[in-house]
């Protein structure tokens, strides 16, 4: 069984594989585990639906760029710019 912090992720690149082929809207929370390989009861252990998964994605994406500010000449714009190619 994957770690706490590995399921998250295997459950967001699960999200982003999908959406790669399919409209987020269109994708459900069986999709997700069933692509991954986990379950349903273990995705709702960490989140409340595909749209609590998707802000938990991108707040940990934007965090990321954003912790590189001020950091050998990463300045606010670079961030930002890092964060919409994303």
């Amino acid at each position: 069984m994957p770690k706490i912090g590995n399921t998250k992720e295997i459950l967001a690149d699960s999200l982003c594989n999908l959406a790669e082929t399919k409209p987020v809207n269109d994708i459900t929370v069986l999709d997700i585990v069933s692509n991954c390989g986990l379950t349903a009861p273990t995705f709702y252990n960490h989140f409340r639906n595909k749209y609590d998964l998707i802000v938990w994605y991108y707040t940990r994406l934007w965090s990321s760029v954003l912790d590189k500010t001020g950091k050998e000449g990463y300045v606010w714009r670079d961030a930002v710019h890092d964060g919409l190619r994303m």
